[in-house]
């Protein structure tokens, strides 16, 4: 699904979760092409996807530029270096298996300059359950069914989420689906979560991802998300959108994130 947010020059920032591809296009002061790096790399999928961009200035008449021919190495908690492989387009992968828990740091080689940027792996927090509860139409939402999802933050650490939801197999990737979660409220205690004010029709099937990742893998995707609703970036605030937090090096744009993932799923009668 696209979603443009207007203002001033285009950044593509592209989010590949559960194998799907989220494009957002940005527009920002008349400035150079950015190079945007945004890679996950997925403990239950086992693999690292890459995908490396250009963005292009308003004027353009091309959307952005594919970025070949990059060297990517991810370098592993025990110090085992891995090289990427280019797939074509911009695109990069490499299978992973028996990932173990820690700081993965990747690097990538562009014409000349290498970017980097770290992750930490942590371990896949269980879906307990999803929950349905019938609501009555409001001023707010239609009638319909919440969806919640319960699970159990782990104690005297903070945790980051995020909520990716399919309806029958389909996965809901629009802006407003975006939803990231910090564990500030229920922090070493049993969560429930709703999938924000969204209700569902009896009949539907409702799956939900449950993705576990770090600070800066957080702090990337609610600045996205603060953009996207019209907050205007990073600590909101101004009418003209800025740029998502990045874990890149050099003057890159975009994210580098490690997770993990637990799904469930809820057939609503």
């Amino acid at each position: 699904m696209r979603r443009v947010i207007e203002n001033t020059v285009v950044i593509l920032l592209i989010f590949l979760v559960s194998s799907c591809e989220k494009i957002v296009e940005l527009d920002l002061d008349e400035s150079p092409p950015q190079l945007v790096i945004e890679a996950n790399l997925d403990k239950e999928l086992e693999e690292l996807t890459v995908s490396i961009s250009e963005s292009n200035t308003y004027y353009s008449t091309d959307g952005y530029n594919r970025i070949l021919g990059a060297n990517l190495e991810l370098q592993t908690p025990n110090g085992e270096v891995l090289e990427v492989e280019e797939i074509g387009e911009g695109e990069y992968r490499l299978a992973t298996q028996d990932l173990e828990n820690g700081i993965y740091t990747l690097s990538a080689e562009i014409d000349g300059t290498v970017y980097v940027a770290s992750s930490e792996l942590r371990e896949q927090i269980p879906i307990f359950d999803l929950v349905t509860e019938f609501t009555e139409e409001t001023t707010f939402n239609d009638e319909g069914y919440f969806v919640y999802t319960r699970f159990a933050d782990p104690v005297d650490e903070a945790n980051f989420y995020r909520f990716v939801h399919y309806i029958d197999g389909v996965v809901e990737n629009d802006g407003d689906d975006l939803q990231v979660l910090d564990d500030d409220l229920f922090n070493g205690n049993l969560a429930r979560v709703p999938l924000f004010q969204k209700v569902f029709e009896p009949g539907t099937t409702v799956t939900v991802d449950l993705v576990h990742f770090d600070a800066a893998s957080y702090d990337y995707f609610n600045s996205l998300s603060d953009i996207i609703s019209g907050g205007g970036g990073p600590g909101g605030g101004t009418a003209a959108p800025g740029n998502p937090n990045t874990n890149w090096s050099g003057g890159a744009l975009g994210y580098f994130t490690a997770q993990t993932t637990s799904t469930a799923s809820v057939l609503i009668e």
